[in-house]
């Protein structure tokens, strides 16, 4: 397959093979052209560019076996291993920190307005949730991956914007691990609870100055940082705040839906080296943010058939963790009572 012939591939073709058009395509080599780009020798012309970016997106996008993809695209099956391995690695040096940033400053007060736009609730700074990408299981340590749902997989924690791009990721933990015990360990906690994230002026609500949240579902700890529902809703206040927590966390779920849908390597792949999975999940939801923010639609027949495979999932824990750290009890109180009052809401 010559370079000159993704030129003349028609836009559906571009989109069944990368998940993206071809004007997003070329764009997208634009910015990786130079370090994917590699010398001839005296005994063999270099796989071009182009050609390298084409193999890696079509192994994302349909995870075929490595010997599958080489050939398709006519090249050794350890010229395969290397392009796929080498150009993750680039995506991960040059696309994943310009892609994925969580919100500060005007950008943050951004997010927290098409949030309450969505639903109502205010200073809603991000909903977060986990979803497992399946693996091979490791050679060493390998039942830990061994998640709930019975197949080794590593969890990826991800948080996003009302528009359901993926602001801050963290990929890598065993599968037994529950949403809420990556979370606590997370550089996203570390970077919250220190104030370097999450700040801006507070809201007064009564006698509470509040700070911008996640929204969580019920694996997560309350706390004054992470939101989740009433466990029994009494008032019309709390069961408001309930429907407008669900509809907002919904976000994460639906990007969580694309993201599978668009890049296949998540649902099943034959990876056995958990860090390189690792790399390969962040580096997706980082293809993921480019196809959103450059507009590349999203088709319904690349949705994962969810009576197979979870878009996301529910932590082990989801039903025991009733922990409660100081305040947050309150902030919820408050939440509910001012977006139910400011913003009113019939919840059918």
């Amino acid at each position: 397959m010559s370079a000159r012939g993704f030129h003349d591939w028609e836009e559906a073709q571009y989109k069944h093979n990368f998940r993206m058009g071809r004007e997003a395509f070329w764009r997208l080599h634009a910015l990786v052209k130079v370090p994917l780009t590699k010398q001839d020798t005296h005994l063999r012309k270099c796989v071009p560019s182009c050609k390298r970016l084409a193999i890696t997106l079509h192994w994302f996008a349909h995870a075929p076996s490595f010997s599958q993809l080489a050939l398709l695209y006519g090249v050794g099956k350890t010229t395969a291993v290397h392009i796929v391995h080498e150009t993750a690695a680039v995506f991960k040096a040059a696309l994943v920190a310009k892609s994925v940033a969580f919100p500060e400053g005007a950008e943050l007060n951004r997010v927290m307005i098409d949030f309450q736009d969505l639903c109502g609730l205010p200073y809603c700074a991000g909903a977060i949730d986990g979803t497992f990408m399946e693996i091979e299981k490791p050679v060493a340590h390998g039942d830990v991956y061994w998640c709930y749902k019975k197949y080794p997989s590593i969890m990826i924690l991800g948080t996003v914007d009302a528009r359901g791009i993926f602001t801050n990721v963290n990929c890598g933990r065993p599968g037994s691990v529950g949403d809420a015990a990556a979370f606590a360990s997370s550089a996203l906690r570390q970077n919250i609870v220190d104030k370097k994230w999450l700040v801006s002026n507070p809201l007064p609500i009564g006698q509470l100055q509040i700070q911008p949240y996640l929204v969580a579902d019920s694996a997560f700890a309350l706390n004054t940082f992470t939101m989740k529902c009433f466990t029994t809703p009494v008032t019309p206040a709390q069961q408001s705040f309930n429907y407008r927590l669900i509809r907002t966390r919904r976000v994460v779920e639906q990007a969580f839906g694309r993201l599978k849908g668009r890049f296949r390597i998540l649902v099943h792949s034959s990876i056995r080296d958990p860090r390189f999975a690792a790399d390969v999940a962040v580096v997706a939801c980082a293809l993921h943010n480019v196809c959103e923010r450059w507009s590349c639609p999203y088709e319904q027949q690349w949705t994962v058939d969810p009576a197979q495979y979870a878009m996301h999932h529910p932590g082990p824990d989801d039903h025991a963790n009733v922990q409660r750290e100081e305040g947050g009890d309150a902030v919820r109180n408050a939440l509910a009572s001012y977006a139910h009052e400011n913003f009113p809401l019939q919840v059918v």
